[in-house]
């Protein structure tokens, strides 16, 4: 053969040797898929996975301080069936395991793709709109006590609600006591931000007088609570540049986001007397002890919460539902139930707006003997005839002063506050994910609410005031609001 010939030929097979390297991982990686979902999978890797998501379920019961079917949704859809998929491409083997397996974590996997795709885009919680400055006055209240480890997030939400409220529009007052951490130093940050915005305050940081230490719990409460209501009375009693405030907002310790309190301003078209979110921790709702319904019942700390069907299918559809007390951590008040202020209302419709328009002018004093006199304007105060709280006697006061009409007080389920970062991240985040949908229907409409509502309702919280406050509660038929009313829905997020 020619020399010249016998080169083209190396040369052509050369090329042909080269392409087929070149293509071989492209064909291995066809063939796999091609002989894919019946595959084998080698049963080490398996155990391995079940092992690995028995272990992440451990550590979410641990970090949200509880197990949870939740936890055991999240990690068999988001860890367990992609790593099943991956070890079924990855690792052949003598043992095979069922196609139809494959082909669900496919369809899990692809489900949870999805998932992000669709929450990627963001979407306001809120209107825009709601995030302007209304031309109204505000008036933020809270107590602190030991707060250091949420007031980083506290402080940042707190600044950006004033910056969407309007500096010129807003007032704070903070009493805080005897903390033995940094809550003092912490709050001296905040001063000097106020301070920087123009946003006038008034945050007090001392120790308790002996006898007011030494007193009983809701009479101390009470007393704090009171001191932060002072400036209100005091040295902004005209308002802010002549505008009387049109709410007072009483912030608890807790993490917040700035769209929970608009959310709550515009609640009712903004015609309510008070209205309140929803408080948790990690058990469920937390605060069972104020919150009472329509018929003056104590609530269960899980889901739905209520005892009646209406009550249910609101909080289901995160419509705000009538009450007859709540706090819960947040919560709103038209502030003419705490000023001597002129009574102009602040809705022009006066037939389904605050009761507290209906009133007459403050001083009003309304004695039924039951308990100590309600007062116009409101004090906190305690129970003389049993062991209540003073943020629950608030509501009650108002019930009494506008007898026998009922004061407009709401529940916005949709909106979440908590005590601490995990049941933060729980309920504000998690809980809110477009993949976590399916076992929110599935377990809490149906096998929750359907099978263990008896062992739910093991947490209703005896009410040793029950009697007396039936007798004080207004009769009135609650009305309910309609969808134009609760113009706020939750949105689930990403994943």
């Amino acid at each position: 053969m020619p020399r010249r010939h016998a080169e083209v030929i190396d040369m052509a097979s050369l090329g042909e040797s080269e392409s087929q390297s070149f293509l071989r991982p492209w064909a291995d990686s066809a063939q796999r898929w091609s002989l894919w979902p019946s595959r084998p999978l080698r049963p080490s890797r398996l155990q391995l996975n079940v092992l690995a998501s028995l272990a992440l379920f451990g550590m979410l019961s641990w970090y949200f301080f509880m197990p949870s079917t939740l936890y055991l949704y999240l990690v068999f859809v988001c860890f367990t069936c992609p790593v099943f998929l991956l070890c079924c491409y990855r690792q052949p083997s003598d043992h095979a395991m069922p196609s139809h397996y494959a082909l669900f974590s496919i369809m899990v996997v692809l489900y949870v793709a999805l998932c992000v795709v669709r929450g990627w885009a963001p979407t306001p919680t809120v209107p825009a709109e709601w995030r302007q400055p209304s031309g109204h006055t505000y008036y933020i209240a809270s107590l602190l006590y030991n707060s250091e480890r949420i007031l980083p997030h506290y402080s940042d939400a707190l600044l950006r609600l004033t910056d969407e409220l309007g500096h010129d529009a807003v007032f704070i007052s903070i009493f805080e006591n005897n903390s033995k951490d940094r809550t003092p130093m912490l709050l001296q940050n905040l001063c000097i931000k106020l301070r920087e915005r123009g946003v006038r305050f008034n945050i007090t940081t001392t120790m308790l007088p002996d006898n007011i230490r030494e007193s009983e719990r809701i009479a101390r409460l009470s007393y704090m609570r009171n001191r932060a209501m002072a400036p209100l009375h005091e040295e902004v009693r005209d308002g802010l540049d002549g505008r009387p405030f049109a709410r007072v907002i009483w912030i608890n310790d807790i993490l917040f986001e700035p769209d929970a309190v608009h959310t709550l301003l515009h609640t009712a078209h903004g015609r309510f007397d008070q209205v309140c979110g929803l408080d948790y921790f990690w058990l469920g709702f937390y605060d069972t002890w104020v919150l009472r319904d329509t018929q003056g019942n104590t609530v269960r700390p899980l889901f739905p919460y209520f005892r009646t069907k209406e009550d249910r299918d609101d909080v289901q559809a995160q419509r705000p539902l009538p009450v007859n007390a709540c706090w819960n951590g947040l919560t709103v008040f038209d502030a003419r139930w705490f000023t001597n202020g002129p009574r102009t209302p602040v809705s022009a419709n006066a037939t389904d707006g605050p009761v507290v328009a209906t009133l007459p002018p403050p001083p009003l004093e309304h004695n039924d003997g039951y308990d100590t006199a309600a007062t116009l304007p409101l004090r906190f105060r305690p129970c003389t005839q049993c062991f209540a709280s003073e943020s629950l006697l608030t509501s009650l006061d108002m019930h009494r002063l506008a007898h026998p009409k009922r004061p407009r007080i709401y529940v916005h389920p949709g909106v979440k506050v908590m005590y601490d970062y995990p049941s933060y991240y729980l309920y504000q985040h998690v809980l809110r994910w477009y993949v976590v949908q399916p076992w929110s229907y599935i377990w809490e409409t149906w096998i929750e609410r359907r099978l263990f509502s008896w062992i739910a309702n093991l947490g209703l919280r005896p009410d040793p005031c029950g009697p007396l406050f039936q007798q004080m509660w207004s009769r009135e038929p609650a009305p309910r609001l309609t969808p134009a009313a609760a113009p706020y829905a939750v949105r689930p997020r990403p994943m």
